[in-house]
């Protein structure tokens, strides 16, 4: 059990190394975003520790439905669909909208 548990740690450690590197190549310029088949403009916001889904009008009821069942969830103060950066996220967004090719290296 304590094997575990420092495995564990070790692991939430190297992930949020890797978090932070990744923040601080964004504030350098480096942003990582992709355009969608449906005109949408995903974002791995390192700053704010969050996946961005930005459309540039209101999605189609389906698309709203798809976010939702998806984990994402409408900030109105950012204007955009947003989750936590995780690798369930990444599958997430893989799932939700296919013409982006997230890789978990990018993670």
């Amino acid at each position: 059990n304590n094997g575990n548990n420092i495995r564990r740690l070790l692991e939430r450690v190297e992930m949020l190394e890797a978090k932070e590197l990744e923040r601080l190549k964004q504030r350098d310029g480096e942003v990582k975003e992709w355009l969608t088949e449906c005109g949408a403009t995903v974002t791995l916001n390192y700053e704010l520790d969050r996946v961005t889904i930005c459309h540039d009008t209101k999605p189609a009821p389906e698309v709203i439905q798809k976010l939702k069942s998806n984990a994402f969830n409408w900030s109105p103060f950012h204007k955009v669909w947003m989750r936590k950066i995780t690798p369930q996220a990444i599958s997430q967004t893989r799932r939700a909208f296919p013409a982006v090719t997230v890789s978990q290296e990018q993670f």
